[in-house]
């Protein structure tokens, strides 16, 4: 009899709706990305989260995010939160002086889920000469196109407040 009247229950339970994947960044948290470029230049960037973030097909986490203008970078979290990704295209400076299209792209390694810091790869290009790198990078086999990146960047540092 006991177990008739589980029945109900444990259907009841299985048919709730699951909660939804909590992100591992919020609306509102502060990160730094700090590094030098391959040309020596110093980066100093502020992110402030915008949104929950979004799940993609693979797990990832994607986060729209704040830095030297509104809504001018992008972040990126692996599923297993032990890499983490930053592009940010908002007033960046040519050598003259005037904002130019060049975008930064940090990739670093973390430490898994609640991760403080994360260091790695800075790279400083135009839009359409990232995309080729990157296109480079990932159509060469094993380490080297680890190698490519690494031959085209210089060090970087992402750290959450």
């Amino acid at each position: 009899m006991k177990r008739l009247l589980l029945l109900p229950s444990l259907l009841l339970a299985a048919c709730a709706p699951a909660a939804a994947p909590v992100g591992p960044l919020v609306p509102g948290d502060v990160l730094t990305l700090t590094g030098t470029t391959k040309s020596k230049e110093a980066v100093n960037v502020t992110l402030t989260v915008r949104n929950k973030g979004e799940r993609d097909g693979d797990g990832d986490w994607e986060y729209d995010a704040d830095s030297t203008q509104p809504d001018s970078a992008f972040i990126i979290l692996n599923g297993e939160q032990d890499f983490v990704g930053v592009v940010e295209g908002g007033g960046v400076l040519g050598t003259d002086g005037q904002e130019d299209d060049r975008v930064l792209l940090c990739l670093g390694e973390t430490t898994g889920p609640g991760w403080r810091t994360a260091t790695g790869y800075l790279v400083q290009e135009s839009v359409t000469d990232l995309t080729t790198l990157l296109g480079r990078a990932q159509s060469q086999s094993g380490l080297s196109g680890l190698k490519t990146l690494a031959e085209s960047s210089g060090d970087c540092t992402i750290t959450r407040k």
